[in-house]
């Protein structure tokens, strides 16, 4: 072979040997090692815990993985992944494509968050590893949240730009248990290069404790910043609803943080017109190992009731100030945070609106404490400091504290009061100690309430539900209070003892009352024990009975009541007495009145009185009564009598007595009067003269012609009786006060409560 002819043939080897080269070196780089290469070992590096079986090569320059699993707090598994790249760009790092399908992700909510910044920084500051294209069909995410899980559907295409930030959108559609929403998550590189993400929520519904979120919309901004905080903007806006049929009609939540400053507003107006306000600025530092927000300024808290027609609406004024620690902080707590917060809030002076009418708040301070964290929430709100003053009713409650917990669910609220004044003068009961608590239940807040004084004369507990639409009811109790304890009255009520004296028996009360926007009413019944006291007029003793008020404000009665009464003694004793009357919206009307009477007896018909029990006149009839028992209950030396009188009694009331005018007690029937002393002091005396009447002052008068008047003139010590006949000759006056005091005793040892009274007070319950 000459050397012109081996030369083609060593030039065909050569080529044949270059194309074996690079047919093994094109097999070598589309192999699988460098998708292991890139991906599996980087993340290995990185500290997932990666499993991935059977990768290879299903294309050209394309790799398949199936069944890829990374373990950690949050998991995340694929059925296939599909690695698309070009050879060289391979060997930098730089892969054109991954292809997810089936892709799961699961995990919390906080670690899930955290996962995503970690990858974000990987991707971004990895500089041997960068993936043009992350493309993914659908996407399923389970993230645990307090509250219960949701799951979202993700649907997405994600680029890694120059400065290696993700660029693209991912739509998503979460429902839960505690909720559901749709949106978009748009992820775009800020001004220098790094990953913002933003969130636009449209339509949501989140249902939280006593409240459901509705038509939840708005946007959520997440950066990074140079500072203590990132950069955030939230704008949120929603309306609501809570199980008792309140809520809320629209409200507006504002956020924006950045480097060290933080600033917050909350605007909203609930379903019945109620309108708070709320905003407040933070400085951001670092402390601890995590975020302290301190207030850079006096936040303003506004909130304003709802319109009432024809009044102003009522309202609350307060700051939020600076306290000893950092009103807010973000602290770690294993792999998550724990928010602890110490709120300090000052309330201004304002006017509130109860159910006993508007309240003068002198103003207060509230603080609350607190954390929150993925055990949940616990803490607490304590207001202290606080006057109520309640001048419609003449009320103030004074040193009052309220605290809020919430450590255990449901949260429970205390409210005390040192001392609940009376504000008339003289008081009408003494200064009380009020202790409340209660917490949430299916009609809205669950209390119950107990006030009474030092001595522990006075007791009075109640059981209720209060709404947020400003209606509730209660079922008020009030424990028997014994009259005849040493200085009772006087420590009961200040006000009744400057017209009562010698108190005696007992008294109790229960109460149903209703109240709403339009006011405050109820119905209530009273037992009285066998009550006696000294009045102005005179003294009643051995009262019993029940009295039902079917109205309150003002009191008044549906039905005529009934009382019974062992003695009404304004001069003349009334014994053995029935009394019955009804209450027209606070004037009582005496419908009929009767009394045993010396054997006979004494009646009143209706008639009106004024609610000051002044300025009425009432004409008592007497009928069948026994001479003979009235001269003995009188006590005249040597005075007698036989037979029955009749006639009338007038009665007049006014402010400071009760006074006889203008009676006229005749006899009935057969009968006589005989004045016959046996003591040389006499008993009588002539009215005109003023001398002593003779013993036969009485032996020329008819029986039929004899008249007895009672009359009680002002300025005397008491009733004075008048014996006249007819057609002159006896005019004989005789003073009666205390003439009657053995007859009275002597009633009084013989009563007895009719057997009906008896059967009422039973029913009552009360020993």
């Amino acid at each position: 072979m000459t050397a012109a002819e081996a030369r083609p043939r060593r030039r065909v080897k050569w080529w044949g040997a270059l194309v074996l080269v690079a047919a093994a070196t094109a097999a070598w780089l589309n192999a699988p090692w460098i998708v292991e290469r890139l991906i599996v070992a980087r993340l290995t590096a990185a500290g997932a815990a990666v499993a991935a079986i059977d990768v290879r090569r299903v294309g050209l320059f394309e790799t398949l993985i199936e069944d890829v699993r990374i373990a950690g707090p949050t998991s995340l598994a694929a059925d296939r992944a599909i690695v698309r790249y070009t050879p060289w760009a391979a060997l930098r790092g730089e892969l054109y494509s991954i292809t997810l399908e089936g892709l799961v992700i699961a995990g919390g909510a906080a670690d899930a968050a955290a996962t995503g910044v970690r990858v974000e920084r990987w991707l971004r500051s990895a500089t041997d590893l960068r993936v043009d294209h992350v493309e993914f069909g659908e996407a399923r995410v389970t993230l645990e949240a307090p509250g219960g899980a949701w799951n979202a559907t993700l649907r997405g295409h994600l680029v890694q730009t120059a400065s290696r930030a993700l660029d693209g959108a991912v739509s998503i559609v979460a429902t839960s248990v505690a909720g559901a929403f749709g949106g978009e998550l748009r992820l775009a590189p800020d001004e220098v290069g790094r990953t913002a993400a933003r969130l636009a929520i449209r339509e949501g519904v989140v249902r939280l404790p006593g409240l459901t979120l509705e038509a939840l919309s708005g946007e959520i901004s997440v950066g990074y910043g140079e500072g203590a905080v990132p950069a955030i903007e939230i704008d949120l806006q929603t309306g609501g609803r809570s199980a008792d049929g309140g809520g809320i009609e629209r409200a507006r939540l504002r956020v924006l943080a950045e480097g060290s400053t933080v600033a917050a507003s909350l605007a909203g107006i609930d379903l019945d017109g109620r309108r708070l306000t709320v905003e407040t600025a933070f400085d951001a530092a670092e402390e601890d190992g995590g975020l302290a927000l301190r207030p850079s300024r006096p936040g303003s808290v506004s909130f304003l009731d709802r319109p009432a027609r024809g009044a102003t609406p009522l309202g609350v004024e307060a700051r939020i100030v600076a306290g000893a620690a950092p009103t807010l902080r973000l602290l770690p707590l294993g792999e998550g945070y724990r928010l602890v917060h110490a709120v300090r809030i000052e309330l201004r002076p304002t006017t509130i609106a109860t159910p006993l009418g508007p309240a003068h708040s002198d103003g207060g301070n509230v603080a609350i404490d607190g954390a929150l964290s993925k055990a949940g929430a616990r803490g607490g709100a304590t207001a202290t400091g606080l006057r109520l003053t309640l001048p419609q009713r003449g009320l103030r409650a004074e040193d009052v504290a309220a605290t809020l917990r919430w450590d255990e669910m449901p949260p429970r609220l205390e409210i005390k009061a040192a001392r609940l004044v009376s504000l008339v003068e003289p008081a009408l009961f003494p200064p009380l100690a009020l202790e409340l608590s209660g917490e949430p239940g299916p009609g809205g807040l669950a209390f119950r309430a107990r006030a009474g004084d030092d001595p522990g004369r006075l007791a009075v507990e109640a059981e209720g539900t209060a709404a947020s639409d400003g209606s509730g009811s209660a079922r008020i109790r009030l424990r028997p209070v014994d009259l005849g304890r040493d200085g009772a009255l006087g420590q009961l009520s200040p006000a009744l003892a400057a017209i009562v004296r010698d108190g005696s028996g007992t008294f109790a009360g229960r109460a149903d009352l209703a109240w709403s926007t339009k006011g405050l009413d109820g119905s209530a019944r009273l037992l009285l024990r066998d009550i006696g006291a000294t009045l102005p007029f005179g003294r009643v003793a051995r009262v019993n009975g029940v009295v039902a008020l079917d109205g309150l404000w003002p009191p008044s009665t549906s039905g005529v009541q009934t009382l019974t009464v062992g003695v009404v003694d304004v001069g003349l004793p009334l014994t053995d007495g029935t009394i019955g009357f009804r209450l027209d919206r606070g004037r009582p009307v005496l419908v009929a009145a009767r009394f045993a009477v010396a054997g006979g007896l004494v009646t009143l018909t209706e008639a009106t009185l004024s609610p000051a029990f002044d300025a009425a006149v009432l004409t008592l009839e007497a009928a069948g009564l026994d001479a003979g028992l009235l001269a003995a209950a009188i006590g005249v030396d040597g005075l007698t009598a036989e037979g029955r009188i009749s006639g009338t009694l007038p009665v007049r009331i006014d402010r400071e007595r009760v006074s006889f005018a203008g009676s006229a007690l005749t006899g009935v029937g057969a009968g006589r009067v005989v004045y016959r002393p046996q003591g040389t002091a006499p008993a009588f005396r002539g009215d005109a003269a003023g001398e002593a009447a003779a013993p036969d002052a009485l032996a020329g008068a008819r029986w039929e012609d004899i008249r007895l008047a009672i009359d009680h003139p002002r300025g005397a010590a008491g009733p004075v009786g008048r014996l006249t006949a007819a057609g002159g000759g006896v005019d004989l006056a005789f003073d009666l006060a205390g003439r009657l005091d053995r007859y009275v005793r002597e009633t009084l040892g013989r009563y007895r409560v009719p057997e009906e009274t008896q059967r009422r007070m039973r029913e009552y319950g009360e020993p």
